[in-house]
């Protein structure tokens, strides 16, 4: 594996990404996508409730607190 030296590009560009997984996350436990039909309607019936709720309150959180995260370092970055 390659080992690159992390510059503010670079860990702007990871938390990107990790906030398009917590967005995809968030969105495949609390309704369907465009190309499903059925899944989320199917997951309420099948998962424990409280499980689910806590699983949809804990995506949501992620994904607020990684737009807050990237929002501050765009901040940092374009004061350098």
């Amino acid at each position: 594996m390659k080992t690159i030296d992390a510059n503010q590009t670079h860990l702007l560009k990871r938390m990107m990404e990790l906030r398009d997984w917590a967005e995809f996350i968030e969105a495949s436990v609390t309704r369907d996508q465009s190309f499903e039909i059925g899944k989320y309607r199917l997951l309420m019936e099948l998962a424990d409730p409280r499980a689910l709720r806590d699983v949809q309150d804990r995506s949501k959180v992620l994904l607020i607190a990684l737009n807050r995260l990237i929002e501050g370092l765009n901040k940092s970055v374009s004061a350098m």
